[in-house]
């Protein structure tokens, strides 16, 4: 694509992109192994499978010298694996001649880890983009950061680790380090669950993830002392005098929070009532009554209905590994009729 620009006082158009013209796609090898059963007249289901799946030339944003007039270009480099287990398992436990029960639940569990990382690594056979670590043995997406530390009750300053494990207001004195976990999500799966009673439907459906951290950059917007809009209600423990034990510091624009630090990074793990629905239908002998329709089914649904998780943003479910202001899914409740004439 293109961006406009200007040289010499004169408008004009320039790449914003640099081209690659060795580019190309991703490639995979995939192996799987499965099992599936079936028990008591189809009433107690499992599947069990197992999968390795290698992919090489992963396409990444490489850092080149700004002389070229671009600072990155897409390129292919590493390989990746992910290898893991997905059960499944559903089953009815009652049924009757007019009561039925089932229940579902199925978990994954994905071990991603970086197999090569081509003539991107150094002789640690690492690298780190920003605050973000490539390693070979690791997972994609590793958080490499500076170690956020709490505030200096003294000067309400924060405070950082330093190399010795010391604390430090010097952001520059602390070393990125690798401690943390990584935005791959590594245990994610769900379970539902269905109450039939004659014509009657309640059913739900529960989604679940956790194990992966992900950058809470609202927080980082918002707590910028820069930032003149409205502020978030714990800012009212900020630091006010010596002697103030909190995790707030002091207002003051030269002591604005550090996007490359620690301190937004977060458990994401959740669950989510993901669907909830009630539903009725009419029987077949009160519809040859009517004689108007073949079929009805009169139904109330609702979508992302509550999320449970201890992570502080909107919504733990965000495209990618940063939320940065990103929308929460939006919360739906469905009024229907389905008619067959």
């Amino acid at each position: 694509g293109y961006n406009k620009v200007s040289y010499n006082g004169k408008p004009g158009y320039a790449n914003n992109e640099l081209g690659n013209a060795n580019l190309k796609w991703e490639t995979s090898e995939q192996f799987d192994l499965g099992v599936d059963l079936r028990m008591f007249g189809n009433r107690l289901n499992a599947t069990v499978d197992f999968y390795n799946k290698n992919t090489k030339d992963l396409l990444m944003w490489k850092k080149i010298s700004q002389v070229s007039g671009f600072s990155q270009i897409q390129t292919n480099a590493g390989s990746v694996r992910n290898r893991g287990i997905e059960i499944a398992v559903s089953g009815t436990p009652v049924r009757t001649k007019d009561f039925e029960w089932t229940i579902g639940a199925n978990i994954t569990y994905n071990k991603n880890e970086v197999t090569d990382l081509g003539t991107w690594s150094n002789e640690d056979n690492r690298f780190i983009d920003g605050d973000v670590l490539y390693e070979i043995g690791k997972p994609l997406g590793t958080w490499c950061m500076v170690e956020w530390a709490g505030v200096n009750p003294e000067t309400g300053e924060v405070w950082f680790y330093d190399q010795k494990g010391g604390k430090t207001e010097n952001i520059s004195d602390a070393p990125a380090v690798d401690k943390f976990k990584s935005s791959e999500v590594p245990w994610f799966g769900g379970f539902n669950t269905s109450l039939t009673y004659k014509g009657f439907e309640l059913s739900a459906n529960f989604t679940y993830a956790f194990g992966y951290y992900i950058m809470n950059s609202s927080r980082w917007y918002l707590d910028n002392h820069n930032f003149n809009g409205n502020k978030p209600a714990y800012m009212l423990d900020m630091w006010r005098q010596p002697g103030d034990v909190t995790t707030v510091p002091r207002f003051d624009a030269k002591n604005n929070p550090s996007p490359w630090a620690s301190q937004f990074l977060e458990d994401a793990s959740f669950l989510k009532l993901k669907t909830l629905r009630l539903a009725y239908t009419p029987s077949r002998k009160l519809l040859d009554k009517l004689k108007v329709v073949k079929s009805m089914t009169v139904f109330c649904q609702g979508e992302n209905l509550a999320t449970f998780t201890s992570y502080s943003g909107q919504d733990p479910e965000v495209s990618g590994s940063i939320d940065y202001m990103s929308y929460p899914l939006p919360v739906n409740v469905t009024f229907g009729v389905n008619l067959n004439f």
